[in-house]
């Protein structure tokens, strides 16, 4: 088991088995992925995401973008966005809020 995996399951779990090489198969863009998870995950998922993310940001506050590829090699990359990794992260958690409207990626 990895270093993520343990430090982060959520996250390790969100990337692995919604954000594969074969995503776009089930939905067309991330909110479209985001909302999936939350419809399929058991109640408590989205939270326990969003609570790793933080951690992961506050764990690494310096060198994001290398302790991403670190943590999640065979993760998605956010330079598919345009963007970095925390600005990456922040979306994903702010899409992962079902009580407000869906955000649109930062510019």
């Amino acid at each position: 088991m990895s270093h993520a995996e343990t430090d982060y399951p959520h996250l390790a779990h969100f990337l692995a088995g919604y954000l594969h090489q074969d995503w776009m198969l089930c939905a067309d863009d991330l909110p479209g992925v985001a909302r999936a998870y939350v419809s399929d995950e058991p109640p408590g998922s989205a939270v326990a995401l969003r609570g790793d993310i933080a951690r992961f940001l506050a764990d690494h506050p310096d060198g994001t973008d290398r302790a991403y590829a670190a943590c999640f090699p065979n993760g998605v990359l956010p330079a598919a966005w345009d963007m970095d990794s925390v600005n990456w992260l922040l979306w994903v958690d702010r899409l992962l809020d079902v009580s407000q409207p869906a955000p649109q990626p930062p510019r």
